[in-house]
């Protein structure tokens, strides 16, 4: 599952086998507007999979998979472009 750079806000696991689901919070600030992490997901293999209104210029949500890992980004700004992105990362059911 790819992540773009940024340092580690929060981390997590829970779950076992082909339950766990994994979530991590990056600070992205500095890097390009959220559209970019769309463009992330889509060129490694990913489809969008949600009606979620998408992640725009100034943050948002959006969900991808590619059938082996459900992906939930969630980006919010505080105003002055200081961006983090949480990910909630699934295995998806065999």
């Amino acid at each position: 599952v790819p992540l773009p750079d940024g340092a580690v806000v929060n981390a997590s696991r829970v779950g076992t086998g082909t339950g766990k689901v994994w979530n991590v919070t990056l600070d992205v600030s500095g890097q390009e507007s959220p559209d970019g992490l769309a463009a992330l997901y889509t060129d490694a293999g990913f489809q969008a999979t949600s009606d979620l209104p998408g992640l725009g210029s100034t943050g948002g949500n959006a969900g991808y998979s590619n059938g082996n890992y459900g992906v939930l980004v969630v980006v919010t700004d505080d105003g002055a472009d200081t961006y983090t992105a949480n990910f909630s990362v699934t295995a998806m059911p065999t």
